[in-house]
């Protein structure tokens, strides 16, 4: 009886433990917001200025796609964000593909984090099936919509080696 009343007083004294460590866990994460800093910080680079996307295009909730088509080419929306490090990759490569390929424009829209990430179902990322960056929108030269989400990033990694990028 002894051996199970200590056996259960070491298992009350973790789950204390363990609770007062959750709390000052939560007290200290950053905001969902600030997860771009965060990132940042833990990189030990500024990534606020990073100027490497080609025709940005800025995130607001009102944006329109079809106001920034190009009548007889090929559209290609990256979605991405200076935080992502795979938008980060994917910049050089898109703005050659734009640079090197007369028939195709590569538009990027600047997103943060809580734009995508966010909780917000009838948010413009949402609506769009955009659930995490890099994520691209293909359209066609006739500004129909062609592909998107999983089919749109193979699209897009198949131009980028069909031009040798």
């Amino acid at each position: 009886m002894r051996d199970t009343m200590r056996g259960l007083a070491v298992v009350v004294a973790m789950g204390a433990s363990l609770c007062a460590a959750w709390a000052s866990w939560q007290k200290t994460k950053p905001e969902p917001h600030q997860a771009g800093a965060a990132q940042q910080m833990m990189m030990g680079q500024d990534m606020s200025n990073f100027k490497g996307f080609h025709n940005p295009i800025p995130y607001t909730e009102k944006l329109r796609l079809d106001n920034h088509l190009v009548k007889g080419k090929t559209v290609v929306f990256e979605f991405g964000a200076a935080y992502c490090s795979m938008c980060r990759a994917y910049a050089p490569r898109m703005t050659r593909l734009d640079e090197q390929s007369p028939d195709i424009v590569v538009k990027t829209i600047l997103t943060g984090s809580e734009a995508v990430h966010g909780t917000n179902p009838n948010s413009l990322a949402h609506r769009l099936g955009v659930t995490g960056i890099p994520a691209f929108r293909i359209y066609g030269p006739d500004g129909k919509l062609v592909a998107q989400g999983t089919d749109a990033q193979a699209r897009v990694d198949q131009l980028l080696l069909k031009a040798g990028i």
